[in-house]
């Protein structure tokens, strides 16, 4: 009875395995071909180092940006010549997020600056100017599951961090706008 108990508990764990997907969460992955830098705001500047974070969201095929969660816990990027890549190593999807590695997934790499909070809806609440962005949601069509190597971005593009900037008016509505308040007061 014991080896029953004993063989039934390692299928489970076994299946319990294999009802994931695996993702390896890099940005650079010369082999596959997957090259992508997260930038500053200035469009040029790679994020490097642990002062800025970065995380994975997941959700099911077509489930829209809205409907994607954290999966895996937030990495950090590579500094030097490696800034604006990142290398977070491999990350398990759970089955309740993407219903069926066979059927693929949606997903959306967010960034942000550690700065402005433990995690992105932090960041994003803080609305600091320029402390976090995300690239766009993207689809997998099938992702790998155990013992496969794990599925690598691909069709993840780069992005640059402009959470929270205000735009500056621009010098045309100034014009215009002086131009008024010169005519409203010229008529009184």
């Amino acid at each position: 009875m014991k080896k029953l108990l004993l063989v039934a508990a390692l299928v489970v764990a076994t299946s319990a395995a294999y009802a994931q997907g695996l993702i390896n969460f890099s940005s650079y992955v010369p082999g596959a071909g997957l090259k992508v830098q997260v930038f500053q705001s200035d469009g040029t500047t790679g994020l490097a180092g642990t002062d800025y974070l970065v995380q994975l969201y997941a959700g099911a095929p077509g489930a829209g940006e809205n409907s994607l969660v954290p999966v895996g816990s937030a990495g950090h990027f590579l500094t030097g010549a490696g800034a604006g890549y990142f290398t977070a190593g491999g990350v398990t999807v759970p089955l309740t997020v993407i219903a069926n590695p066979v059927g693929g997934g949606e997903f959306q790499v967010k960034a942000w600056a550690a700065s402005a909070g433990a995690s992105y809806d932090a960041a994003l609440a803080a609305g600091a100017p320029n402390t976090y962005g995300a690239s766009s949601v993207f689809t997998l069509a099938t992702i790998a599951t155990a013992p496969a190597p794990a599925s690598n971005l691909i069709g993840l593009t780069s992005f640059s961090l402009v959470g929270g900037a205000i735009p500056e008016p621009s010098t045309v509505a100034l014009g215009v706008l002086g131009a008024s308040l010169f005519l409203i007061r010229r008529r009184s």
